[in-house]
């Protein structure tokens, strides 16, 4: 499905570019230079926040369902460093590019990856409460983008709000 994604992707940045849209100023060297050592320190300061936030749970007893809780915005802090930087440069198509790429890859790659490795269970509270949430909580994203083409501040604030209720939720569940 990824693999399809982005055919689909790349043929539309090709079209893009074909219509005639540059952009200049850009030295391509610099750019690959500034891109690659992005990357690695990205990636360096996901793994040093994910492999905290998880020795932290395990010093603090708490159940491998909440340390993903508190895996799950570590891994995502590349994305959150991207984004913000991308709107403090105002260019909001990059955060808008990098959200929904991101949760595509997300959702696609690393659980494939993971069950042509070894079968994946999955727990029935998982698929009770968990799965549904992420659904409605991606309808509801999904629902702002069309209404406003983008997030606002007040839906951002609605977004936050309602992943802190799961995840304290889910702490008193427990």
């Amino acid at each position: 499905m990824y693999a399809i994604y982005l055919v689909f992707l790349l043929t539309d940045v090709a079209a893009v570019g074909k219509r005639g849209e540059n952009h200049a100023g850009v030295d391509l060297g610099i750019a690959f230079v500034y891109l690659v050592v992005g990357l690695v320190v990205v990636v360096g300061s996901a793994g040093l926040t994910v492999a905290s936030a998880t020795e932290l749970a395990k010093t603090l007893d708490t159940e491998q369902s909440f340390i993903a809780i508190i895996i799950g915005p570590g891994s995502s802090l590349p994305e959150l460093s991207i984004s913000f930087a991308a709107a403090i440069k105002h260019r909001t198509r990059m955060s808008d590019g990098n959200l929904i790429g991101s949760n595509i890859f997300d959702t696609l790659i690393p659980i494939g990856v993971a069950a042509v490795i070894v079968d994946l269970e999955f727990n029935a509270d998982m698929l009770r409460y968990e799965l549904p949430f992420l659904f409605a909580l991606s309808v509801i994203v999904l629902v702002f983008f069309y209404r406003t083409k983008g997030i606002q501040k007040r839906e951002a604030a609605t977004i936050l709000g309602l992943y802190l209720g799961y995840a304290t939720i889910k702490k008193a569940s427990l």
